[in-house]
């Protein structure tokens, strides 16, 4: 194979970007102090901790944001999002890495990842976090035919985002990463319902972390099911970094315009593990917050139907009325 001066910039870029996700999800370069949501190791102080992560102060697209719905707009050349999530059957158990996982969850510092399948289930000190295998991804809409696998999920409690400015209990984040190394983050919120379980956070929040270093079988989440869910009512989009060091920016960000439900001791599970682990929000400057509405079908019931008909059946026959009588009344009958 000739080797061109093409092809070795390829290769940089590549071994760039991926050594940019290994630094995203350790929390940042070895050689940077570590970084946290409180103290003098807090969000206000990130720009200044290390020089890689700078962007976190002079960023000029930084998340999180408040979602301002008078500082959006409906966009009519955005299209629906394609989720290419694989199914889960959760009455089935079997070897499919997708149904189920034996993982070890980490209460300390460490970023140790250990697993019977590949993927971890993991408290790393900033949040907690499983890490997804190959062969999930999101296409269209902002991303157009671009695809964006997913590299892992993870939550902040209470959210990161805002909508018009009210906070919700918890947010997940599920972070997709193109071939070129550009990532696009879904954002999901939840609120308190004790009336509604959630069927995606059940099977976590009864196997978040008690004692440390502990192995726990976790039934998979059904990713699928919860984008289904969320995003069918579209979804709000814009460019931003990530909320954490080193604050990459050139993120694309699809927010879940429905908020999904769960239980207060389902969101409290989350809360008390994760410690209000939020970076605060920050400016908006020139970005446009643009938001994609699916188009609605016209459904009528058959009871409007039936009251419609009959509606106009009696118009007709007050029309034929006035119209004999009229006649009558000039004798032209």
């Amino acid at each position: 194979m000739k080797i061109t001066s093409s092809n070795l910039f390829v290769a940089f870029l590549l071994v760039v970007s991926s050594y940019s996700l290994l630094v995203a999800a350790a929390g940042g370069p070895s050689d940077c102090p570590p970084w946290g949501y409180f103290g003098t190791n807090g969000p206000q102080y990130w720009g200044n901790l290390c020089p890689a992560y700078a962007l976190c102060a002079t960023g000029e697209e930084q998340s999180p944001i408040n979602i301002d719905p008078y500082a959006s707009a409906v966009d009519p050349t955005l299209s629906n999002l394609d989720f290419h999530y694989i199914a889960v059957d959760l009455n089935t158990n079997n070897d499919n890495p997708h149904r189920r996982r034996e993982a070890t969850i980490f209460r300390t510092k460490r970023e140790t990842t250990t697993t019977t399948s590949g993927t971890a289930w993991q408290y790393n000190g900033h949040t907690v976090q499983m890490n997804w295998p190959p062969g999930d991804y999101v296409t269209a809409g902002p991303l157009e035919e671009r695809q964006f696998n997913l590299v892992q999920f993870h939550f902040h409690a209470p959210s990161e985002n805002h909508y018009n400015d009210k906070s919700y209990p918890l947010e997940i984040h599920m972070v997709h990463q193109a071939d070129d190394g550009t990532y696009a983050v879904v954002a999901i919120f939840f609120e308190a319902n004790n009336s509604v379980s959630s069927t995606f956070l059940t099977a976590l929040h009864t196997n978040l972390p008690i004692e440390e270093e502990v192995p726990v079988e976790i039934q998979t989440p059904d990713l699928r099911k919860l984008v289904a869910d969320s995003f069918v009512d579209g979804y709000w989009y814009f460019m931003g970094s990530l909320t954490t060091p080193p604050c990459t920016e050139g993120i694309y960000w699809l927010a879940a315009t429905k908020v999904m439900q769960a239980t207060q001791a389902e969101l409290n599970g989350f809360a008390g593990v994760l410690l209000q682990n939020e970076r605060p929000r920050q400016p908006l400057n020139e970005r446009v917050i643009r938001q994609y509405v699916p188009p609605r079908e016209t459904k009528f019931s058959p009871l409007i139907i039936v009251l419609s008909s009959l509606f106009l059946v009696i118009m007709l026959g007050i029309i034929f009325i006035f119209i004999v009588r009229y006649k009558l009344s000039h004798g032209t009958f």
